[in-house]
């Protein structure tokens, strides 16, 4: 029997190979695009973070691209990673509304994963400059006061209870939460405290427009004002 010369079939596939042309063994496949969390409800002028969950076949490309359905008028983004990214509601919501957060494989646009977000209005507390009060927090009555104190990067705020209990001012991430938490990147917590004078320092690299809510640890929800906050501004 002849036998067969396989010497040009394998030089064929080594060019292809060599060539980036890619052979029916190697190819990668998107299955599915997920979005973390899935829903999640926000105030105006609060941020979430996003990330996906991407299931692959093979090798291929797991980077996708990121849109607010509607447009900036329905929140922005800012990407933190190829697959991850911070979402802002507007800052002003007159009436409830949903928006659709998608995001798109690049390798397959047939693929998207999407989050729904329920925003609510909110009506956040003018800004009371902190060179008005002192940087001063004063908690009396177990209310907050200012209830938005406005300052720039870098202050040295400090709080003060004029209360014959226990309290304390710590950030969240989203109003409402009552548990410690960032915006970003800005934290802080005193401590419970009664007759000291702890002090909330404000990172010098605060980004300017940063709203960070905060709370009592003590008391949270049972303040006659649970929520209060403090607005990076640029320096007056």
């Amino acid at each position: 029997m002849k036998k067969k010369n396989l010497f040009i079939p394998l030089i064929t596939i080594l060019l292809f190979v060599a060539s980036g042309i890619p052979t029916y063994g190697n190819a990668g496949e998107i299955l599915s695009v997920q979005i973390t969390p899935k829903t999640v409800k926000l105030f105006a002028g609060e941020s979430e973070a996003f990330t996906t969950i991407i299931k692959v076949k093979g090798n291929t490309s797991i980077a996708v691209s990121w849109k607010v359905e509607g447009g900036d008028g329905n929140g922005t983004i800012v990407v933190n990673d190829t697959n991850s990214v911070t979402y802002k509601t507007p800052q002003t919501v007159v009436t409830k509304k949903k928006v659709k957060l998608i995001a798109t494989s690049e390798s397959n646009t047939a693929k998207k994963g999407t989050a729904v977000i329920d925003i609510n209005p909110s009506v956040i507390p003018n800004i009371t400059p902190g060179s008005d009060v002192d940087n001063t927090i004063t908690i009396s009555n177990f209310s907050f006061s200012p209830l938005n104190m406005g300052v720039a990067p870098g202050t040295v705020i400090t709080a003060k209870n004029n209360d014959n209990v226990n309290h304390s001012v710590t950030s969240e991430s989203k109003r409402g939460n009552y548990k410690k938490g960032s915006v970003n990147g800005i934290s802080f917590d005193t401590g419970i405290f009664m007759l000291s004078s702890p002090v909330i320092i404000i990172p010098d690299n605060a980004p300017i427009g940063t709203i960070i809510p905060y709370f009592c640890s003590v008391h949270r929800g049972n303040m006659a004002t649970p929520t209060g906050y403090i607005t990076i501004i640029p320096q007056q």
